[in-house]
């Protein structure tokens, strides 16, 4: 990322171009700017008629905050920001809404540079989502902003992350940029008639998405009851508009996901304002579709939705260009972030250049064949065990982190039984899907939300071997540190040198152990690992990626004869799996670092650039 937004605020500022790029002073909330043409004195008497909180209500049920809130946009925005002001304050949306500090080669940049960028980043992508974005969201993003006591950029900027990834993919890419951290993952599956125990519909729902530490902690059941529009319900965490996990009184129920194709851009309703307007608006499926048809679409999202009336379910697959709709297949229907229909595979760029492909193909993989595999017996119980499910679908062993539907970066796992408006919802610390679930209903009339009758929990995934459950939880602790605080390098390691000892051949503990060496410079140390990682390594990928830190390492220490050696292998390796299927070639990103530094030594300035989590390399 860095490579490519540098260069262009070079060209920016070399040539004056700011200036010409603003927006101008009559554009609606610019994110950069204090006016608005909503109108300040407008917002100024919203503010003060929100703030009753009439019939708003918070409270704490089984572990989970439960929100209700009713009214205008404004009203509920404000409400929400007012109940969870403390939990907003400490939770994603202060790391969200600084994109920049978030990417690995920026941390130690100086803070003019990142302001520079982010000032960039605001021209370019939020202004013309902002500007795509219809007035009632924008004004219950100032609700949530006025509320909680905190600017009201902060809380836009935060609130669409995903996009931001979505519309910097494609560049990312064509610039064979090293690194950009994915926002996005997400499993979802809907099962009914022939496929479930008692021909009920149900629903089941992974959001994998970065925050660890923060999501969970503040996760909150929110029911809407807005003065126009279906009441709906949403899992999500404090502070957020996304809608990922989501079921109206009508039975409709949505989730969303992160896709990476070609067309994305910021012109146009981004997917989290999208699925809102399904659950405020939509009887059937139908409907659904036909909001998101007839949008003006930003981004490139999938979103899978259900109707638990008819028991019947349809995939979206869409960029600003082209919808593809999936229906059920045998009463079954799976979404992980990848195109299947004709409308969109031309337009995906993960499996052009083979990116994360090993997590996003072996997910669908894995959902679809345990789908199979228990057709006619699949209940609640079931849907949450698969939401959890950690067989790999490469190596066909149980792992902590890999091509698993559970994984590290699961922040929200909710299972969905819209026919009788119930939902069970997974609550601790991430990966969620490790966690009981909680059962929630709401009433006839949607109006409230209860626990479950019999207070029935859901067990969720049962690990064979406990060890490399405590590992993937010691790993996601070392994860935070790294994300949150970078400087903090002993302790991440000593995380995940606790996380090797319970599950020693786990490839991905040693690659990680094998980076965060090369950032303490102990380079000789950091092959050990590296070699290792290779070792265990379940696939072509996972080498290669191991491959290419070693020479790294190598020519850190100048040993330009043993990285060119590394280097040589990633491209055999490519060579060699060139023709075999997507969850065992080598992505081209890996291969095209390999070259670069083959011809180049890769220098001590540059470590930087090596990345801790959620690389497009994966």
């Amino acid at each position: 990322m860095i490579t490519l937004l540098v260069m262009l605020l070079v060209i920016v500022v070399l040539f004056g171009l700011i200036k010409g790029l603003s927006v101008s002073s009559g554009s609606r909330l610019a994110v950069s700017e204090p006016k608005s043409s909503i109108g300040q004195q407008d917002l100024i008497q919203q503010s003060e008629a929100g703030s009753s909180k009439v019939n708003a209500v918070k409270t704490i049920v089984g572990g989970n905050r439960i929100v209700h809130l009713c009214g205008s946009p404004f009203e509920m925005g404000y409400q929400h920001g007012n109940l969870l002001s403390e939990e907003i304050q400490r939770g994603v949306v202060p790391i969200f809404a600084d994109p920049v500090s978030g990417i690995q080669s920026l941390k130690n940049k100086p803070g003019w540079l990142k302001n520079l960028i982010l000032k960039f980043l605001e021209i370019k992508l939020y202004r013309p989502i902002e500007r795509n974005t219809p007035r009632e969201y924008l004004e219950e993003i100032k609700g949530i902003a006025d509320g909680a006591g905190l600017p009201y950029k902060t809380v836009f900027i935060a609130n669409f992350l995903s996009d931001l990834n979505m519309s910097m993919l494609s560049g990312q890419i064509k610039s064979k940029s090293r690194f950009l951290e994915n926002s996005g993952g997400c499993t979802s599956f809907a099962v009914s008639g022939a496929g479930t125990e008692d021909g009920e519909l149900v629903f089941g729902r992974n959001t994998d998405y970065v925050g660890q530490g923060r999501w969970s902690e503040n996760q909150t059941l929110f029911h809407f009851k807005p003065a126009r529009g279906f009441q709906y319900v949403k899992v999500s965490t404090a502070g957020m508009l996304k809608c990922n996990s989501c079921m109206n009184e009508k039975g409709i129920v949505v989730g969303g996901h992160f896709m990476g194709y070609k067309e994305a851009r910021p012109h146009g309703h981004s997917f989290t304002i999208l699925e809102n307007e399904i659950m405020r608006k939509a009887d059937s499926l139908d409907d659904a579709i036909d909001i998101v048809r007839k949008s003006s679409r930003g981004g490139s999202f999938g979103l899978l939705i259900a109707d638990g009336k008819t028991g019947e379910a349809v995939a979206l697959e869409a960029s600003p260009k082209n919808l593809g709709v999936r229906k059920m297949d045998n009463h079954h229907l799976a979404v992980t972030n990848f195109a299947l229909t004709d409308e969109l595979k031309q337009e995906d760029l993960l499996p052009v250049y083979n990116i994360m492909t090993r997590n996003v193909i072996g997910r669908y993989q894995r959902i679809t064949r345990l789908i199979k595999e228990h057709m006619g017996t699949i209940d609640v119980g079931k849907a949450a065990s698969f939401l959890g499910d950690r067989l790999d679908a490469i190596s066909e062993t149980e792992r902590g982190t890999g091509a698993t539907i559970g994984f590290e970066s699961n922040v929200t796992s909710v299972v969905f039984k819209p026919g009788t408006r119930q939902l069970w919802v997974a609550t601790g610390s991430e990966p969620a899907c490790d966690n009981p679930y909680i059962g929630f209903e709401l009433d006839e009339g949607f109006n409230r939300i209860f626990l479950h009758p019999d207070k029935k929990q859901l067990p969720g995934y049962q690990w064979h071997d406990i060890r490399k459950k405590e590992a993937i939880h010691l790993y996601v602790q070392s994860r935070i540190l790294l994300r949150e605080y970078p400087h903090d390098l002993n302790q991440a390691l000593d995380y995940v040198e606790k996380a090797m000892a319970l599950d020693p051949h786990e490839s991905f503990y040693a690659r990680i152990a094998g980076k965060i060496l090369i950032h303490q410079r102990r380079f000789q140390e950091a092959i050990q690992q590296l070699e290792t990682a290779e070792a265990n390594a379940t696939c072509s990928n996972e080498k290669a990626i191991a491959l290419l830190l070693r020479g790294q390492a190598h020519d850190l220490l100048m040993e330009r004869e043993a990285a060119l050696s590394c280097y040589q292998a990633v491209a055999d390796l490519s060579e060699k799996t060139k023709n075999d299927n997507l969850l065992n070639g080598v992505n081209r990103l890996v291969v095209n670092q390999s070259l670069r530094f083959s011809r180049n030594p890769f220098k001590r300035k540059q470590v930087d650039l090596i990345g801790f989590v959620d690389e497009l390399q994966e």
